[in-house]
């Protein structure tokens, strides 16, 4: 007779037949007001909230973003009467809903409602229906809530009917009074909309490449896996998880898995059995679907890989968030601001490292975007969250979210983990070495800008291109004091050690410098070529000069450390007064070849190191940077538009450019809004030859989408392509 006649469970009145045992002809006999249908505008809900995207959505599930009104239009079995009738609505969230939780909310019909509260106005009436806007708090908890109705009539009693659709809410940054809301709305589409990008990683400015990656936050169960990563964050519901500070920092927690118990594992040894390695992912749907099918962590993550999830995370709870990459990143466990590097000197005054701090080639983290009314005024927008696992935050694997201003300005104590990303990016990397007259260490060089280098992110709305740095945005200035202020930035710095009780090294100042040193720019090299090293010395002084050199080319893995030395020169020369030369070490590919696929984490990474020592004044010259090879480059042939459901054929190609064969080869193509992850096993390349494979595939769902191609074999890790296509009806 009536569509929902069906939807009622339980009895709030003194009737003594329980509800669940009434016909719906009793319950109309007895007078109640019986709930037939509701309609949730659907279509017009979802795209007026922006959650129009969501896979869930098309499959007909109400998804709303807190403090924003939507539209119920609701049929009883007769006409509403405001006299007889009163309606109140219920949501309810988790296990054991109560108000002092908020987690059980019910409210009637009223003529205003204030941000920060529930309500429900009526907008309508026709007949039997009437439509109302309801309006949920704006800083209610995210997550899925029960939705049900109660109908009191006068006299009669009254009844909840509870089987309707749950309803998401998620956050609101499009909403004034959200505590993740950002205004320009061109930013929303990229930090909240955009569902694929990519990251960048490398060696600083000259090494620096992108790779591209889905974050698929709208693909088929993302939504719901997002939702309950952050319930298995807080145990139980809480009020807290309504604040989007509480719930990055939750989430930075269980995206990593140092205890096991996370979404993925960290890949920190050459084994990769029973698992992949992090340079073969190429997005975020595959890892979290396979997390959800097991509740096992998925094997193998790193940096970027962590950072790709929770950027996937974020944004599908609508938490605007970008990756971020800090190059030459200092892992400063002791919190002193210092990385020390200690030097030797063999018999023929060749200098050599003995121990070095621990550096990373590149670090990947996220900043999220919200206020913070935890802190002072003045600490709203950029914070920096990092989900790979270093070091315990209040007992828990996490860190932050900690304001960009505080980082800037050293204000360590500002609230989360301010003080270890601070740390990451200023340090100074401090070389030691013996003083063969004295027998005591002595500093003979500090860089006070070796570490965090470089921060970058992608370019808001920038297209991946080209596997070079297109799209890069710099945002150094805002974690950092740099050009132009440098005063400012050690006074800052100075602050931060007098706060941690610590002193800034100084140089040992007795040293006379009258030669000049510097190391030529290097070019772009494609990995199978050759490259120099050059090294200029000019004596600017009246007297002749003995200068020993030590030039090395060390292969490094992703955190640093030595893999092995693939080139070193040792020269020693006489400058007379105003004399210079120049030093040149060409290493060659067959020097670095035997060292391809010793890194299971990342490219191949070099190391220049060159120490320079004049004899007769004990000047010292060091040169230390990070470099990396170009790498061949996917490219994907697909047509510009496509229709949905057709297939359509990819093909992925590129030139092996080694005089060697590349073996044990797998191809992977996946996309965001693609009928599945295509996964294959190929043939060799052989040495110089072409590589193309061909593809079908199927798109699902319109809109602009990226394919990401991967492709990783035993000599070359991580060669990746993307192409962007048109999917129209």
């Amino acid at each position: 007779m009536y569509t929902i006649l069906k939807y009622f469970s339980k009895k709030m009145s003194n009737k003594t037949m329980p509800a669940e045992e009434m016909s719906p002809q009793e319950l109309m006999e007895n007078g109640m007001l019986i709930v037939t249908h509701v309609d949730y505008h659907l279509d017009e809900t979802l795209r007026l909230h922006h959650t129009d995207q969501y896979d869930i959505g098309q499959n007909g599930q109400l998804i709303v973003r807190r403090g924003q009104p939507f539209m119920l239009t609701i049929e009883f079995h007769e006409e509403y009467n405001e006299e007889k009738h009163k309606i109140r609505f219920i949501f309810q969230i988790g296990e054991h809903p109560l108000p002092s939780k908020k987690s059980d909310i019910r409210f009637g019909l009223t003529d205003k409602w204030y941000p920060e509260e529930w309500g429900a106005k009526l907008v309508s009436r026709r007949g039997r229906m009437i439509t109302v806007c309801v309006h949920p708090a704006c800083d209610c908890i995210v997550g899925v809530w029960d939705f049900m109705i109660k109908t009191t009539v006068s006299g009669k009693g009254s009844y909840i009917f509870d089987n309707f659709e749950q309803i998401y809410i998620l956050f609101n940054p499009w909403g004034q009074t959200d505590q993740v809301y950002m205004e320009d709305k061109d930013l929303l589409y990229e930090y909240v909309l955009n569902d694929h990008g990519h990251i960048f990683q490398g060696s600083g400015c000259s090494s620096v490449y992108q790779k591209p990656w889905n974050y698929g936050q709208f693909d088929e169960d993302i939504l719901d896996i997002a939702l309950y990563l952050m319930r298995q964050g807080f145990l139980e519901y809480c009020p807290q998880m309504s604040s989007p500070v509480r719930v990055a920092r939750v989430l930075v927690h269980v995206i990593n898995s140092p205890e096991n118990t996370g979404v993925m594992m960290r890949f920190d040894s050459d084994n990769c059995q029973n698992g992949k390695k992090p340079t073969a992912w190429g997005g975020s749907r595959r890892i979290l679907q396979q997390f959800i099918d097991t509740k096992e962590p998925v094997k193998y993550g790193q940096c970027w890989v962590f950072s790709g999830l929770l950027t996937t995370v974020c944004r599908a709870l609508g938490i605007p968030c970008r990756t971020v990459t800090n190059f030459n990143s200092n892992h400063d466990s002791d919190d002193n601001l210092s990385v020390n590097v200690y030097l030797g000197e063999d018999e023929k005054g060749n200098i050599f490292e003995q121990k070095e701090g621990n550096v990373w080639n590149f670090h990947v983290w996220n900043d999220v975007w919200m206020s913070r009314s935890d802190l002072p005024v003045g600490y709203c927008g950029w914070q920096a969250v990092d989900p790979t696992p270093q070091e315990a935050s209040d007992g828990i694997y996490c860190c932050g979210p900690a304001p960009l201003k505080a980082i800037k300005n050293g204000e360590v104590n500002q609230t989360f983990d301010t003080n270890f990303i601070f740390s990451e990016l200023n340090a100074d990397r401090v070389y030691w070495k013996k003083n063969h007259r004295s027998g005591k260490w002595e500093i003979v060089h500090i860089d006070r800008n070796a570490l965090g280098k470089f921060i970058y992110t992608k370019y808001p709305n920038c297209k991946p291109g080209h596997n070079r740095s297109g799209g890069l945005m710099d945002i150094t200035f805002d974690y950092k004091l740099v050009n132009g202020s440098e005063y400012d930035r050690i006074d800052v710095i100075n602050v931060h050690r007098k706060k941690m009780m610590l002193h800034r090294a100084k140089k040992s100042s007795h040293y006379q410098e009258d030669v000049e040193f510097r190391i030529s720019e290097r070019e772009s090299v494609m990995v199978g070529q050759d490259f120099n090293i050059t090294l200029h010395c000019r004596n600017t002084g009246q007297d002749q000069r003995y200068v020993s050199s030590s030039v090395y080319c060390k292969i490094v893995d992703h955190f640093g450390e030595k893999i092995g030395i693939c080139r070193e020169l040792h020269v020693n020369n006489f400058f007379d007064a105003k004399n210079s030369k120049m030093i040149v070490m060409n290493v060659a590919p067959e020097d670095y070849m035997p060292f391809l696929g010793r890194d299971n984490n990342s490219r191949l990474s070099m190391r220049i190191m060159v120490y320079c020592k004049v004899k007769q004044t004990d000047q010292m010259f060091v040169f230390n940077d990070s470099y990396q090879l170009d790498w061949p480059y996917l490219t994907i042939e697909v047509p510009p538009k496509i229709r949905v459901r057709d297939e359509v054929m990819a093909r992925i190609s590129f030139v092996n450019p080694l005089d060697i064969p590349l073996t044990n080869c797998e191809l992977m193509l996946e996309g965001n809004g693609f009928e599945r992850i295509y996964e294959i096993r190929v043939s060799d390349v052989p040495p110089h030859g072409n590589f193309m494979e061909e593809i079908v595939f199927i798109g699902r769902k319109i809109g602009e989408k990226q394919l990401v191609a991967t492709f990783y074999c035993q000599e070359l890790c991580d060669i990746v392509g993307s192409s962007m296509l048109q999917v129209f009806k």
